[in-house]
């Protein structure tokens, strides 16, 4: 996989997400610093906000929410997991607000 974009597409998408929620809610939303990834390695820091985030997404969207505060990608597992949570919480996201996935 090739992290750096991933990672800025992702970065990317959480902002296309905050800016919808912030309008249908009437509400500033901050959006934390999760984009670059250094050496394809989280934080504790960026888990928490990026937890926050899900957070936020998924309360609108009903989905549920998976704890990523200790995602790690050091691992062929970790990495999977992030992946297809991630997928499947902005999916279930930008097909309820009609966000072209």
């Amino acid at each position: 996989m090739e992290w750096e974009k991933f990672h800025f597409n992702h970065f990317v998408l959480h902002k296309i997400v905050l800016g919808v929620l912030s309008s249908k809610l009437g509400e500033t939303l901050f959006m934390p610093p999760l984009w670059p990834v250094p050496g394809n390695i989280l934080t504790p820091k960026m888990n928490e906000w990026h937890q926050v985030l899900h957070q936020q997404m998924n309360a609108f969207s009903g989905d549920n929410t998976y704890n990523f505060l200790y995602s790690t990608l050091a691992t062929p597992d970790g990495q999977q997991t992030f992946v297809e949570t991630n997928y499947k919480n902005h999916y279930a996201f930008d097909t309820l607000v009609g966000i072209p996935t």
